[in-house]
Protein backbone atom coordinates (compact mmCIF):
# COMPACT_ATOMS: atom_id res chain seq x y z
CA UNK A 1 0.00 0.00 0.00
CA UNK A 2 1.51 3.19 -1.08
CA UNK A 3 0.39 6.11 1.02
CA UNK A 4 2.33 8.79 -0.19
CA UNK A 5 0.72 9.99 -3.25
CA UNK A 6 0.04 13.16 -2.01
CA UNK A 7 1.15 16.94 -2.16
CA UNK A 8 3.16 17.05 0.99
CA UNK A 9 6.77 15.34 1.08
CA UNK A 10 5.61 12.99 4.19
CA UNK A 11 5.03 9.95 1.72
CA UNK A 12 8.36 8.17 3.21
CA UNK A 13 7.37 8.62 6.71
CA UNK A 14 3.70 7.57 6.46
CA UNK A 15 4.68 4.04 4.25
CA UNK A 16 7.04 3.20 6.78
CA UNK A 17 4.15 3.68 9.84
CA UNK A 18 2.40 1.57 7.47
CA UNK A 19 4.78 -0.88 6.75
CA UNK A 20 6.72 -1.01 10.47
CA UNK A 21 4.29 0.47 12.66
CA UNK A 22 0.57 -0.41 12.06
CA UNK A 23 0.86 -4.16 12.39
CA UNK A 24 2.93 -4.18 15.42
CA UNK A 25 0.44 -4.20 18.44
CA UNK A 26 -1.49 -7.34 17.32
CA UNK A 27 -0.63 -10.48 19.67
CA UNK A 28 -3.22 -12.96 17.86
CA UNK A 29 -3.03 -14.97 14.91
CA UNK A 30 -3.96 -15.45 11.08
CA UNK A 31 -4.75 -12.49 9.08
CA UNK A 32 -3.25 -9.24 10.71
CA UNK A 33 -5.88 -6.65 10.74
CA UNK A 34 -5.22 -4.16 13.87
CA UNK A 35 -7.17 -1.13 14.77
CA UNK A 36 -4.31 0.88 12.67
CA UNK A 37 -5.01 -0.70 9.72
CA UNK A 38 -8.21 -0.77 10.23
CA UNK A 39 -8.78 2.90 11.30
CA UNK A 40 -5.91 5.10 10.97
CA UNK A 41 -4.58 3.77 7.84
CA UNK A 42 -8.03 5.02 5.82
CA UNK A 43 -7.61 8.50 7.26
CA UNK A 44 -3.77 9.24 6.33
CA UNK A 45 -4.59 10.47 2.69
CA UNK A 46 -7.80 12.28 3.53
CA UNK A 47 -6.98 14.00 7.22
CA UNK A 48 -4.24 16.19 7.38
CA UNK A 49 -4.02 15.97 11.43
CA UNK A 50 -3.64 12.49 11.44
CA UNK A 51 -1.42 12.24 8.17
CA UNK A 52 1.20 14.59 10.45
CA UNK A 53 0.25 12.33 13.41
CA UNK A 54 1.34 9.33 11.88
CA UNK A 55 4.41 10.86 10.04
CA UNK A 56 5.64 12.46 13.29
CA UNK A 57 5.39 9.02 15.14
CA UNK A 58 7.34 7.32 12.53
CA UNK A 59 10.17 10.16 12.47
CA UNK A 60 10.24 9.34 16.31
CA UNK A 61 10.56 5.37 15.87
CA UNK A 62 12.93 5.72 13.16
CA UNK A 63 14.88 8.72 15.35
CA UNK A 64 14.75 6.58 18.81
CA UNK A 65 16.25 3.36 16.31
CA UNK A 66 18.96 5.38 14.94
CA UNK A 67 19.28 7.82 17.69
CA UNK A 68 19.10 10.75 14.91
CA UNK A 69 19.00 14.17 16.25
CA UNK A 70 17.32 15.83 13.22
CA UNK A 71 14.70 13.03 12.60
CA UNK A 72 13.81 14.11 16.34
CA UNK A 73 13.58 17.60 15.41
CA UNK A 74 11.46 16.93 12.64
CA UNK A 75 9.36 14.66 14.40
CA UNK A 76 8.84 17.04 17.17
CA UNK A 77 7.87 19.68 14.08
CA UNK A 78 5.43 17.49 12.51
CA UNK A 79 3.55 16.54 15.83
CA UNK A 80 3.30 20.86 16.81
CA UNK A 81 2.03 20.65 13.07
CA UNK A 82 -0.40 18.12 13.26
CA UNK A 83 -1.52 19.62 16.79
CA UNK A 84 -2.50 22.77 14.76
CA UNK A 85 -4.32 21.00 12.72
CA UNK A 86 -6.30 19.12 14.93
CA UNK A 87 -7.43 22.66 16.59
CA UNK A 88 -8.34 23.68 13.67
CA UNK A 89 -10.60 20.93 12.65
CA UNK A 90 -11.76 20.67 15.72
CA UNK A 91 -13.50 24.59 15.14
CA UNK A 92 -15.41 22.34 12.82
CA UNK A 93 -17.08 20.17 15.17
CA UNK A 94 -19.08 22.12 18.20
CA UNK A 95 -20.76 19.70 19.42
CA UNK A 96 -17.23 17.55 19.86
CA UNK A 97 -15.16 15.88 18.34
CA UNK A 98 -15.63 12.72 15.43
CA UNK A 99 -13.64 9.74 15.09
CA UNK A 100 -10.82 11.55 12.91
CA UNK A 101 -10.26 14.29 16.20
CA UNK A 102 -9.90 11.35 18.35
CA UNK A 103 -7.93 9.42 16.31
CA UNK A 104 -5.29 12.25 16.47
CA UNK A 105 -5.71 12.86 20.21
CA UNK A 106 -4.70 9.35 20.79
CA UNK A 107 -1.80 9.20 17.91
CA UNK A 108 -0.64 12.30 19.96
CA UNK A 109 -1.04 11.26 23.02
CA UNK A 110 1.03 7.72 22.31
CA UNK A 111 3.56 9.72 20.79
CA UNK A 112 4.42 11.71 23.47
CA UNK A 113 5.04 8.52 25.46
CA UNK A 114 7.32 7.10 22.68
CA UNK A 115 9.38 10.46 22.28
CA UNK A 116 9.81 10.75 26.00
CA UNK A 117 8.54 14.01 26.00
CA UNK A 118 4.90 14.07 28.20
CA UNK A 119 4.49 17.89 27.75
CA UNK A 120 0.80 17.76 26.03
CA UNK A 121 0.50 13.98 27.03
CA UNK A 122 -2.28 14.71 29.45
CA UNK A 123 -4.00 17.48 27.28
CA UNK A 124 -4.44 15.13 24.62
CA UNK A 125 -5.66 12.31 26.91
CA UNK A 126 -7.82 14.20 29.07
CA UNK A 127 -10.15 15.84 25.88
CA UNK A 128 -10.08 12.65 24.57
CA UNK A 129 -11.89 11.01 27.63
CA UNK A 130 -13.93 13.51 28.09
CA UNK A 131 -15.09 13.58 24.76
CA UNK A 132 -15.52 9.79 25.13
CA UNK A 133 -17.44 9.62 28.07
CA UNK A 134 -19.84 12.36 27.08
CA UNK A 135 -20.84 10.37 23.81
CA UNK A 136 -21.07 6.90 25.27
CA UNK A 137 -18.18 5.56 22.89
CA UNK A 138 -15.68 6.44 20.50
CA UNK A 139 -17.76 5.80 17.27
CA UNK A 140 -15.79 2.35 16.38
CA UNK A 141 -17.12 -0.99 16.51
CA UNK A 142 -15.06 -2.62 18.65
CA UNK A 143 -14.23 0.68 21.06
CA UNK A 144 -10.28 0.75 20.48
CA UNK A 145 -9.79 3.89 20.93
CA UNK A 146 -12.22 4.22 23.73
CA UNK A 147 -10.26 1.49 25.49
CA UNK A 148 -6.48 2.55 24.72
CA UNK A 149 -7.30 5.82 26.06
CA UNK A 150 -8.73 4.29 28.93
CA UNK A 151 -5.50 2.28 28.98
CA UNK A 152 -3.02 5.21 28.65
CA UNK A 153 -4.69 6.84 31.73
CA UNK A 154 -4.62 4.59 34.15
CA UNK A 155 -1.29 3.76 32.98
CA UNK A 156 -0.36 7.43 33.58
CA UNK A 157 -2.29 8.20 36.32
CA UNK A 158 0.03 4.77 38.13
CA UNK A 159 3.05 7.11 37.61
CA UNK A 160 2.24 10.19 38.71
CA UNK A 161 0.30 12.29 41.25
CA UNK A 162 -2.52 12.73 39.37
CA UNK A 163 -6.76 10.66 39.69
CA UNK A 164 -7.61 8.65 36.82
CA UNK A 165 -9.69 10.76 34.64
CA UNK A 166 -12.00 7.30 34.47
CA UNK A 167 -13.82 7.04 37.38
CA UNK A 168 -14.06 3.08 38.30
CA UNK A 169 -17.52 3.52 36.94
CA UNK A 170 -16.54 4.34 33.70
CA UNK A 171 -13.90 2.12 33.41
CA UNK A 172 -16.02 -1.15 34.16
CA UNK A 173 -18.26 -0.11 31.57
CA UNK A 174 -15.74 0.15 29.06
CA UNK A 175 -14.35 -3.09 29.66
CA UNK A 176 -18.07 -5.12 30.34
CA UNK A 177 -18.63 -4.26 26.25
CA UNK A 178 -17.20 -7.08 24.80
CA UNK A 179 -17.84 -10.50 26.00
CA UNK A 180 -16.78 -13.93 24.58
CA UNK A 181 -19.68 -16.62 24.00
CA UNK A 182 -19.15 -18.15 27.14
CA UNK A 183 -19.84 -14.75 28.59
CA UNK A 184 -16.27 -13.61 29.77
CA UNK A 185 -14.51 -10.32 29.14
CA UNK A 186 -12.41 -9.08 26.45
CA UNK A 187 -10.24 -6.31 24.97
CA UNK A 188 -12.35 -5.28 21.29
CA UNK A 189 -8.75 -6.16 20.25
CA UNK A 190 -6.55 -8.05 20.70
CA UNK A 191 -3.28 -6.01 21.35
CA UNK A 192 -3.40 -5.36 25.10
CA UNK A 193 -0.74 -7.37 26.87
CA UNK A 194 -2.89 -7.33 29.86
CA UNK A 195 -5.76 -9.39 31.39
CA UNK A 196 -8.75 -7.44 31.51
CA UNK A 197 -9.76 -8.36 34.92
CA UNK A 198 -5.83 -7.79 36.03
CA UNK A 199 -6.22 -4.54 34.47
CA UNK A 200 -8.89 -3.84 36.50
CA UNK A 201 -7.72 -4.29 39.21
CA UNK A 202 -4.85 -2.17 38.90
CA UNK A 203 -7.05 0.82 38.38
CA UNK A 204 -8.82 -0.38 41.44
CA UNK A 205 -5.99 0.03 43.19
CA UNK A 206 -4.74 2.70 41.54
CA UNK A 207 -7.74 4.51 42.56
CA UNK A 208 -7.94 3.54 46.15
CA UNK A 209 -4.44 4.34 46.44
CA UNK A 210 -4.51 8.23 45.73
CA UNK A 211 -8.04 8.49 47.38
CA UNK A 212 -6.52 7.46 50.81
CA UNK A 213 -2.69 8.48 49.89
CA UNK A 214 -1.86 7.19 53.55
CA UNK A 215 -4.14 3.62 52.88
CA UNK A 216 -0.74 1.21 52.00
CA UNK A 217 0.91 3.16 55.48
CA UNK A 218 -2.71 2.32 58.00
CA UNK A 219 -2.89 -1.14 56.43
CA UNK A 220 0.73 -1.78 57.58
CA UNK A 221 0.42 0.10 61.15
CA UNK A 222 -2.84 -1.97 61.72
CA UNK A 223 -1.63 -5.18 60.89
CA UNK A 224 1.80 -4.64 63.26
CA UNK A 225 -1.31 -3.61 66.09
CA UNK A 226 -2.37 -6.55 65.89
CA UNK A 227 0.54 -9.06 65.75
CA UNK A 228 1.65 -7.34 68.65
CA UNK A 229 -2.04 -7.97 70.09
CA UNK A 230 -1.21 -11.18 69.46
CA UNK A 231 2.08 -11.94 70.51
CA UNK A 232 1.44 -9.90 73.43
CA UNK A 233 -1.16 -12.04 74.82
CA UNK A 234 0.48 -15.30 73.38
CA UNK A 235 3.12 -14.44 76.28
CA UNK A 236 0.42 -14.64 78.95
CA UNK A 237 0.40 -18.02 80.82
CA UNK A 238 -3.68 -18.23 81.69
CA UNK A 239 -4.35 -16.87 78.02
CA UNK A 240 -2.93 -18.20 74.36
CA UNK A 241 -4.77 -16.79 71.16
CA UNK A 242 -4.09 -20.16 70.06
CA UNK A 243 -7.38 -21.17 72.57
CA UNK A 244 -9.13 -18.38 69.74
Amino acid sequence: MNLGTTSDDLGGFVNYYAREISEAFYLGHGPVETPYTRHVLPMIRSVPSVRCAVAATAACHIANRLEDEQLKRQSLHLRLKATELLREELKGYPDGPDLTCLVCMLLLAQLDVCSGDCVEFETHLKAASTFIKQRGSDGTERGFIEQRIVWLDIMGATTSSRMPHWSPEDLTATLNKFRTPSGKREWGFDVFYCPIDLFEYIANITVLYKSEPDAIQKAILLSNTIKRWFDFFDCQPAFSTRQI
